[in-house]
């Protein structure tokens, strides 16, 4: 969602450029499909690495579409992105850098994170990047080595020095931060979250199992954790495989009340989730193959 409230959804089916689909909510709830390609860029031939595209928001409040990609005629390996300006979308840029990740810092400049930057002759994998709004730099992975788990370092002068790195998790689960209003970050895997704080760093994991009965609805993982304007958490939970136990959407209420889980769908198994700024939630999930939209107020 950008600054203007309004609603971008970007989905893949398949592999490759040509699978890929946009969407855009217009005034009155109409949706609009567009073809949104980043393979263009200064009359050039790209080929985008598949299931790398990345749909987000910069800090002006636009949307921007991100992904890296490989010149057809050159092999020149770049990052490729075009941001909304609010009517259309702008021509692709290419910023002749690559990386395992790429986040925008709070002046609106696209910074990319080496796999180098993170772990020394050890396999990162699942890279993420979060840039926060002091401009401090989060970097999560996942990682085989020495042992499994989600790994996170932070840097507080642009990626020159990074603290030791710490493991989040010992269970795989998605590399992801998603930032509050208040400057904290938050970390999630299949049952609980954790907190960052900037005074103090990241706050001991909470389940949410003792909250939302996971086993009455069936739910088997956290699929979605994003705080609304207020702090307080909404999240989206379901099975793992197509046809299981669906998706359910439920949300904090304070610190130790959570609301009963609401069924979004019987048989949705990827999903997405954000929250407007009248604390509305939006949700697009697919389902055998469709994606869908609801919003619960």
């Amino acid at each position: 969602m950008d600054a203007q409230g309004t609603l971008h959804l970007f989905w893949r089916e398949g592999s490759g450029e040509t699978n890929v689909e946009y969407a855009q909510m217009k005034a009155g709830g109409k949706w609009v499909r567009q073809k949104l390609s980043l393979s263009e860029a200064a009359n050039e031939s790209w080929h985008v690495f598949s299931g790398g595209n990345k749909l987000m928001r910069n800090p002006m409040g636009q949307a921007c579409l991100a992904a890296f990609g490989t010149n057809y005629q050159t092999g020149e390996l770049a990052l490729l992105v075009r941001c909304h300006d609010g009517t259309s979308w702008r021509d692709t840029q290419k910023l002749s850098t690559i990386g395992c990740a790429f986040a925008f810092a709070p002046d609106g400049q696209l910074r990319v994170l080496n796999a180098e930057q993170l772990s020394e002759n050890k396999e990162v994998m699942d890279c993420s990047f979060t840039i926060d709004y002091n401009g401090g730099y989060h970097a999560l992975w996942w990682t085989n080595e020495p042992t499994a788990g989600v790994l996170y370092r932070f840097s507080a002068d642009n990626g020159e020095s990074w603290s030791a790195a710490e493991k989040l998790a010992d269970e795989y689960s998605l590399p992801d931060l998603q930032p509050d209003a208040q400057g904290h970050l938050y970390y999630w895997t299949k049952s609980a979250y954790r907190r960052w704080v900037p005074t103090k760093g990241w706050e001991a994991p909470v389940d949410v199992r003792p909250y939302v009965d996971f086993r009455r609805y069936g739910i088997e993982e956290i699929k979605r954790l994003v705080p609304a304007a207020d702090g307080r958490l909404r999240v989206l939970g379901g099975g793992t495989g197509m046809g299981s136990s669906g998706i359910y959407y439920f949300e904090q209420l304070s610190d130790e009340k959570w609301s009963v889980p609401i069924l979004v769908s019987q048989n949705g198994i990827n999903a997405d989730l954000v929250i407007d700024a009248k604390g509305v939630a939006h949700i697009a999930f697919d389902e055998w193959g469709n994606i869908y939209y609801v919003a619960v107020r």
